[in-house]
């Protein structure tokens, strides 16, 4: 694994950068517990203490975790400084050791491994190989059955799926019994909000099978949003890109802007569902009939935001994001217009030269 350049501004550095010895809990909804020690972690609860009480919530609550505590920050001081150095081989190892070094404290044992094995297992994602991260994965799985992440995890065995099955039907027929053990674990732990996201992966990869109509998926994904919308707002904003994929094909673009516009504006999409959301409202914009300059500035502006400010979450997506993006500067017509097209042209055809969209 080589050391890779990578702008300090696009890296979560806030474990150096704030001095404080408490962890965050940041919820589903946007909020966040603050101000609390974690003491045990998986897929069911989240323990934590505030000053002496003992509390929980549920882990299909939870989005995501900041542990800044002082024993767990001095376990992970070797891993961060890494990070910050943008050495991402060493960064990898200095978490798997943390992760060692923390299964021998009674205090961190019931969640900082996890955290330094998932913290690894990203780093392996983005800077790593495919060995690097099945390794991690399965070393996750195995010492941690019921691991906090499991969720991502399955979300995780899905997209690789997807990737390794192609247009090949019967891979893509497999990925139908991987959706149902994912059904069945999300029942076993009992959390509603896996149940509705393997429901989604079903839905989804049925009508990719053609097995449902267009039509009828969509149906099924608005009874999915009703069971979302309230409790997992965060969820509810996957499943509503979803439908306000379905009304941009079908030509509504109106209608379709304003629900990406509703996803955007949310405060709760995740990150790669805004991503995705921008690049659907740029064509909402582009592929008016009677697209004005104007039009195609909107759209400009939106396609850029991708690979300005998500250009680590999916390579495909940004790699399209840059091909509209040039399209739509040239039906812009702004300044420098041939100097800053080729510019883009270098971009895509330079790092996302893999990419169906370079190859167009």
């Amino acid at each position: 694994m080589k050391k890779l350049l990578i702008p300090l501004a696009l890296l979560s550095l806030a474990p150096l950068t704030r001095a404080q010895s408490t962890d965050t809990i940041k919820l589903v909804d946007g909020t966040q517990i603050q101000g609390v020690k974690l003491t045990w972690m998986d897929v069911r609860e989240v323990r934590y203490k505030v000053r002496s009480s003992e509390k929980s919530i549920v882990r299909e609550k939870v989005n995501s975790l900041l542990i800044q505590q002082a024993k767990a920050k001095g376990k992970l001081r070797k891993a961060l400084k890494a990070v910050a150095s943008e050495d991402w081989g060493e960064a990898m190892v200095a978490y798997l050791d943390a992760a060692k070094s923390a299964k021998k404290s009674k205090v961190l044992a019931g969640f900082l491994p996890q955290y330094a094995l998932w913290k690894a297992f990203e780093i392996a994602r983005d800077h790593g190989t495919e060995e690097d991260r099945s390794d991690v994965i399965s070393q996750l799985t195995k010492e941690y059955p019921e691991t906090f992440y499991l969720p991502q995890i399955w979300e995780y065995r899905i997209r690789l799926a997807y990737k390794k099955a192609g247009t090949d039907r019967k891979r893509l027929t497999a990925i139908k019994g991987l959706v149902a053990k994912y059904l069945e674990q999300a029942k076993d732990w009992g959390s509603v909000r896996s149940e509705i996201e393997a429901e989604l992966e079903g839905v989804l990869i049925r009508e990719r099978l053609r097995e449902i109509k267009a039509e009828d998926a969509q149906k099924s994904l608005s009874k999915l949003l009703g069971r979302a919308e309230t409790d997992y707002p965060d969820l509810a904003n996957r499943l509503s890109l979803h439908l306000a994929n379905a009304v941009l094909r079908s030509g509504k673009l109106q209608e379709a802007r304003k629900m990406f516009n509703a996803i955007i504006n949310s405060g709760v999409a995740d990150p790669l569902t805004l991503a995705r959301a921008y690049l659907g409202r740029g064509h909402t914009w582009f592929r008016k009939s009677s697209r004005s300059p104007e039009d195609a500035k909107k759209a400009l502006l939106d396609y850029m935001r991708i690979p300005t400010l998500f250009s680590k979450l999916d390579y495909d997506l940004t790699a399209e994001a840059l091909y509209f993006a040039i399209e739509s500067y040239k039906a812009w017509g702004g300044p420098d217009l041939q100097a800053n097209v080729r510019r883009l042209i270098r971009r895509l055809k330079g790092r996302y030269r893999d990419s169906t969209w370079a190859k167009k």
